[in-house]
């Protein structure tokens, strides 16, 4: 990746780092392109971030095209007080060249309800069947084939998950929320103080109440984020992929209306140690937190996804953080991680223009969030990322590289 690799000084020394690593460099990333970036003939839109890829193709009869589908977040100008809101826009990879893009600017969420008053963020893209949705959903369908959209809408206060499904990513039926709807104060009641999750909550609820850009009301909920919804016809349940900081979790359930429901919540808070499935602060790069990328694919018999790690680095009165990716393994079968690279490969460009600048803060991030089998070359896969979170960027890397690190009995995860 040459200058795009970030410089900053780490504390470990070079014996430390394995041959493999020091070759992630050209090993792994063999070209990278960017998508879509802002540009001076769309002055209200800031960036193009954050985009899910469903790793099969979809036609889309209305329009004419066909390719995999992919949702792209869209940061806005508009007048408010926070001076922005997020969409998400559908695009299409192309089905024969996945450095392809086919982008109309359709809008499939946006500021659609009281939950999402500035935005929607981060969808994801799953596939969910549409025998095990409740009737009154079902009815709504006429394929078998339904899409999972699971977002963060943002009410200016409040993150949550929202479930939107679709059949053809023109209508969209709204489920609702299916996150935890707990007062921020009443929910680290609940929360275990095994692996730090009381801590780290009292810890941000302190820090959120003094900051300037953060004014803590009696209404604020406890945050969660980077979900993705999956049936696992192992188990026969609902799996909700999510995170409550600062670790990832799976949240489990025979009826998908559990998801709604308060009761539910409270004992997922109260066990959440049972559902973490990624723990944060094995590293550096991941000591501040971690998050899902995007939902796993299946490929060459293992399912992989990306994972984000946050670094949190004091240098004067400046705070930096840095977001970085790595690969991890997940087996449906046991529901479980199996596997993650203890080492992130995804560095974030240190271009001035792909840094993000706050009153006291300085963000680097590469915020990998789609995976895609190349369709021309079984041994290559195509990672797609939010680049500075102002850019779309895709870059192709070596499958079976990526396969042999995530074998490594020195990746192998136990919780």
């Amino acid at each position: 990746m040459g200058s795009n690799n970030i410089s900053f000084n780490h504390t470990r020394k070079d014996s430390e780092i394995s041959e493999l690593e020091k070759l992630t460099a050209t090993t792994a990333i063999d070209k990278e392109e960017i998508l879509l970036s802002p540009d001076a003939n769309n002055p209200d839109i800031l960036a193009y971030l954050n985009p899910s890829i469903y790793p099969e193709i979809h036609v889309d009869t209305k329009n004419g095209v066909y390719g995999y589908p992919m949702t792209i977040r869209v940061r806005k100008k508009n007048y408010s007080k926070r001076g922005e809101f997020s969409e998400t826009h559908l695009a299409f990879i192309d089905s024969s060249n996945p450095f392809k893009i086919h982008y109309n600017k359709q809008i499939l969420l946006g500021q659609d309800d009281e939950f999402s008053q500035c935005g929607t963020e981060d969808t994801r893209i799953t596939q969910v069947p549409r025998d095990k949705l409740p009737n009154k959903i079902r009815n709504e369908f006429i394929k078998d084939r339904i899409y999972a959209l699971t977002s963060v809408a943002f009410d200016g206060d409040n993150p949550r998950i929202k479930l939107d499904l679709t059949e053809d990513f023109e209508k969209i039926i709204p489920f609702g929320i299916i996150g935890p709807q707990i007062l921020y104060e009443k929910a680290i009641t609940y929360l275990p103080t095994e692996f730090g999750y009381k801590d780290y909550a009292i810890q941000q609820l302190a820090e959120r109440k003094k900051s300037n850009s953060f004014l803590i009301s009696s209404d604020v909920f406890l945050p969660d984020k980077d979900a993705a919804l999956e049936y696992n016809y192992e188990g026969n349940e609902w799996n909700l992929w999510h995170r409550i900081e600062p670790h990832i979790q799976i949240a489990r359930a025979k009826n998908i209306e559990d998801f709604t429901n308060e009761k539910y919540w409270v004992n997922q808070l109260e066990n959440l140690t049972d559902s973490t499935v990624l723990k944060a602060g094995s590293k550096k790069w991941n000591s501040e937190k971690i998050g899902l990328g995007g939902p796993p694919i299946s490929t060459n018999g293992k399912c992989i996804a990306h994972y984000h790690g946050v670094e949190k680095r004091k240098k004067k009165n400046l705070t930096q953080f840095i977001y970085t990716c790595a690969l991890f393994e997940y087996n449906p079968q046991i529901g479980k991680i199996v596997s993650a690279q203890k080492h992130n490969y995804l560095i974030p460009s240190t271009e001035k223009e792909d840094i993000l600048f706050g009153a006291n803060t300085e963000k680097y991030i590469t915020f990998s969030t789609g995976i895609l089998k190349d369709p021309n070359n079984r041994d290559t896969a195509i990672f797609y990322s939010g680049k500075g979170d102002k850019k779309l960027l895709a870059r192709s890397a070596n499958l079976p590289w990526a396969l042999d690190v995530l074998a490594k009995p020195s990746n192998r995860i136990v919780i």
